[in-house]
């Protein structure tokens, strides 16, 4: 749809050739051109074009439909309707202004469809298993739209669209080898001499099968003093073949992870890791993968010691030593308040036998022991541990004298 320029007079006029008509359906065509000219001017001077068509073998002048032109783009066009089913049109294109029409574009020739294309159908139900996905779809043929066979479309998540071609007869499809736990879209075109038909609904399904799952531990490890077997049959698929295992390993408590291999695959049955430590507990990782998703699990175990027996856990070995260390500091202070207390009876013993009768009581000396015991009392609750019970915070002696008065002593 290329246009050449001629003069006309003092006009210039758009002489379109290589109209391009496209047929899309049985009774309308889109007949479409494109103006260009050598001078800027030209273009500018067209007030809008002239399309005519006739039926090619018809006698009859070609009937002439008046289009304004398009300012928005350089490509013009116009859809004609009502034309007759199956049947050879000409067409032509002649741009005009205020002083007339330019000479017509060379012909184009197209023929009307023999049917329109086809309805969408209906999908009406799918199942699903591990590796195929089964549609079934119901639709409507009319005589000026027959179906004569379907596309199925599916994919997977951030892949194309793959296509596959069923014939009209059919009104369900297996879609096989596909890929298990899975999520896909579907929807099916029908289609004909016409071309394709609008497209169904967009569905999604999921294949049957989830990712592995983890064994018991008893079930997966077989321990002796220096290797740990892994049966791989152990692991439960979940529906969908496991493709590979990755298996790591540390002592429990470093953080470095030593890897057996990333491709371990099924078919293997059986890994064993050697040169183990005996008596030590170690940490298994493993890593098994399938079309469904991947599954991580962490075992804890421990190889035997040289005499066939299995070490204490970590956690026991603290507990036999830690109970000291972490009640030390309520076992001290209640030690040391039992040997004050020890001592303060000590001396006021001691101070009530050399009391003889008749003789004047040496207060002075019992105020003095007393004092100095108390100090010692204070020194201990200096020590700033809250755990010192309660009767180091308040110490009261009593001892009588001559005059009945009671010596007291007040803990810090």
């Amino acid at each position: 749809m290329w246009c050449g320029s001629q003069e006309l007079g003092r006009l210039s006029c758009c002489t379109c050739h290589r109209t391009m008509v496209q047929n899309f359906g049985t009774k309308y065509s889109s007949c479409c051109w494109k103006s260009l000219s050598l001078d800027e001017d030209d273009a500018s001077n067209i007030d809008g074009f002239y399309v005519g068509y006739k039926i090619t073998t018809s006698p009859e002048p070609y009937s002439f439909i008046p289009v304004d032109k398009s300012h928005n783009s350089e490509i013009q066009s116009y859809e004609l309707v009502n034309l007759k089913r199956f049947t050879e049109y000409s067409f032509i294109i002649q741009a005009y202004n205020k002083r007339g029409a330019g000479p017509p574009s060379d012909a184009a020739i197209t023929k009307t469809l023999e049917f329109d294309r086809p309805a969408p159908p209906t999908i009406k139900s799918y199942y699903s298993t591990s590796t195929s996905i089964k549609i079934s779809w119901e639709y409507n043929s009319y005589p000026n739209a027959p179906v004569t066979g379907f596309i199925l479309h599916h994919r997977m998540d951030g892949t194309p669209w793959q296509e596959t071609h069923v014939t009209g007869e059919r009104a369900v499809y297996t879609l096989h080898d596909l890929l298990c736990g899975t999520k896909y879209y579907c929807f099916i075109v029908a289609t004909n001499s016409a071309g394709r038909g609008n497209s169904s609904e967009i569905i999604s399904t999921k294949t049957a099968g989830s990712s592995p799952l983890a064994p018991d531990k008893r079930l997966l490890l077989s321990v002796n003093s220096t290797t740990v077997t892994v049966n791989l049959n152990s692991w439960h698929n979940g529906g969908c073949p496991v493709r590979f295992f990755v298996i790591q390993y540390k002592i429990s408590g470093h953080q470095e992870w030593t890897l057996v291999s990333n491709n371990v695959i099924p078919e293997q049955q059986t890994v064993t890791i050697t040169d183990l430590v005996p008596g030590t507990w170690y940490s298994l990782l493993m890593t098994a993968r399938n079309d469904a998703g991947s599954t991580d699990a962490e075992y804890i175990f421990a190889t035997l010691t040289l005499s066939g027996e299995y070490p204490p856990r970590p956690s026991e070995v603290s507990d036999v030593t830690s109970p000291f260390y972490r009640h030390l500091t309520i076992t001290v202070p209640v030690v040391s308040s039992a040997i004050v207390l020890i001592l303060v009876i000590c001396v006021v013993c001691v101070i009530t036998k050399r009391r003889t009768p008749g003789c004047r009581p040496r207060t002075p000396d019992v105020t003095v022991a007393l004092e100095v015991t108390l100090d010692l009392l204070d020194i201990l609750q200096g020590l700033g541990n809250e755990t010192l019970p309660k009767i180091l915070k308040y110490e009261k002696i009593s001892n009588s004298t001559p005059s009945g008065k009671s010596i007291q002593k007040h803990g810090g």
